[in-house]
């Protein structure tokens, strides 16, 4: 081959006039300067060449990491007359007999790294001929190392020595040395792939303490001390225990009022330490909304009484009248208004009562005019009765109690009649039930009855009609005594009749 390579390279100098070429400049690239195992580099010759009439290139590198595996000649119309890739020969000619400037890209071979070779950089070389005239161009290719590792946790290459990093896979690890109180532990972890340890510290045990001794006594001015010792290792610690709580005394009091604070003074028995407590003011104390008068210090404030406006539009105005006028009751304490004198209508006729235009009393009654009651019971601590209309008192009469037994601590007493209802103390006795049923009254009050009342609750009863219905119990007694009368007489008449002398005898002589 190199025999033939000479021939090509004779028959081309021949063909072309001896000449020297003029300045030439080479220089080598490569697609890639790090390759592995496998893979494959192409180099390309590039040549700057004034004028030149044929030329050729030779590659040099070590066989052992790399095998030739092609290559190219790059100039237009030149020829690759020879190229062997065993002993890296090769020839290129340009256009027989003329010679022409060379720029640029003239040749490319590629390079394989053979399996197994040894890692690093190796140096690559070419030289460049143009008519004779050598330029020797080198590039470093490197060669990445095929590693191989002892096992998976293995963190050094056999070949290159290079490191890596891996993760080893590191049990629960068991305790090596055991912790105490005074001194931590030691803890190991074992790769279960190569058998690599670990190991990690184990915190100190907890001190077995004691229940400690009083090394000072506390006061209540003054913490104490107590010393605890570890019953494993002998270490002690102190700690400070809190004061003892004060012993007070009251050593001066005053009260509060309803619009002054109070308090009171305490002082220790042990150490003096003294210290004051207020009392914050009580404030008044009514008995309900409209109570005047404070029940702790009778101290009076002025009230506004609750009551309906009768010029307001819906307003639902209950009116308590007499012939002296009419009134309301406060919605709150039930405290009535002074009486309004009667707004009077039309005089009273034979059919029509007068009555006052704004609550209904009758002022002067009809000639016809009948009493009627009119509402609720109405009634004081003794008696109960209704109210006509026209101010006639009707059916006044005593209460009826009954012992509806002890309540809060007192007896309680309600009457079956009006359902008003008393109390007395428990040790009060009961009073006498009321049977007697007094006259009625015809009179009509001049004023308002005392402790008159609107009691919702309380239930009317016609007096007037229960006294009515016993009337038949009179004609029903005479009719009884009348009849009992007629038979005593004829009983005694028979017996009279009987014992007549005539039919006496009659029968004595049969």
């Amino acid at each position: 081959m190199i025999l033939a390579l000479g021939l090509v390279l004779a028959l081309l100098l021949s063909a072309i006039p001896a000449m020297a070429a003029g300045s030439v400049n080479a220089w080598l690239s490569a697609d890639s300067t790090s390759v592995s195992a496998g893979s494959s580099v192409t180099v390309t010759v590039s040549a700057e060449v004034d004028s030149c009439g044929s030329g050729g290139v030779e590659v040099s590198f070590d066989s052992s990491v790399f095998e030739l595996t092609g290559g190219e000649c790059t100039i237009n119309g030149a020829p690759l007359f020879y190229f062997d890739t065993v002993t890296r020969d090769g020839a290129f000619g340009f256009d027989y007999g003329v010679t022409k400037p060379v720029s640029g890209s003239v040749f490319w071979f590629a390079l394989k790294v053979k399996s197994g070779a040894s890692a690093g950089s190796h140096t690559v070389s070419v030289t460049f001929f143009a008519d004779g005239t050598p330029v020797t161009r080198s590039i470093n290719i490197t060669v990445a190392c095929e590693h191989t590792y002892d096992n998976g946790c293995d963190e050094t290459c056999n070949r290159c020595g290079g490191t890596r990093e891996v993760s080893h896979k590191y049990d629960a690890g068991k305790v090596t040395t055991a912790a105490t109180c005074s001194k931590e532990g030691v803890k190991t972890y074992t790769c279960s792939s190569c058998g690599k340890t670990k190991t990690e510290s184990v915190s100190k045990t907890a001190h077995s303490w004691d229940g400690g001794k009083v090394t000072r006594e506390a006061t209540c001015s003054k913490s104490g001390e107590k010393l605890y010792t570890c019953s494993a290792c002998g270490g002690t610690k102190t700690e400070e225990t809190d004061p003892l709580p004060h012993d007070y005394e009251v050593i001066d009091y005053f009260p509060a009022t309803c619009t002054e604070n109070g308090g009171m003074s305490f002082e220790c028995r042990n150490c003096g330490y003294t210290y004051d407590d207020y009392i914050e003011a009580n404030g008044h104390s009514y008995e309900n909304n409209c109570d005047e008068e404070c029940d702790t210090c009778g101290e009076t404030r002025e009230v506004e009484h609750v009551y309906a406006d009768p010029e307001e539009e819906g307003a639902n105005v209950t009116w308590l009248s007499d012939r002296t006028g009419h009134w309301q009751e406060c919605a709150e304490c039930k405290k009535p208004q002074e009486p309004i004198p009667h707004t009077p209508g039309p005089e009273a006729t034979e059919t029509e009562d007068q009555v006052c235009l704004d609550c209904g009393f009758v002022i002067k009654a009809a000639v016809s005019h009948t009493h009627t009651p009119s509402g609720n019971f109405l009634g004081n601590d003794t008696q109960h009765w209704f109210l006509c209309a026209c101010g006639q008192l009707m059916g006044q009469k005593d209460h009826h109690w009954t012992d509806k037994g002890i309540q809060d601590g007192q007896h309680v007493y309600k009457c079956v009649i009006c359902s008003r209802v008393k109390t007395e103390p428990v040790e009060t006795t009961a009073p006498t039930e009321v049977t007697t049923i007094p006259t009625e009254s015809t009179a009509a009050p001049t004023t308002r009855p005392a402790d008159e009342t609107t009691d919702p609750n309380y239930k009317p009863v016609d007096h007037v009609g229960l006294l009515v219905q016993w009337w038949w119990v009179i004609p029903i007694a005479i009719v009884v005594l009348a009849i009992l009368g007629l038979g005593i007489y004829v009983i005694i008449a028979m017996i009279v009749a009987y014992r007549k002398p005539g039919k006496y005898d009659a029968k004595k002589k049969k």
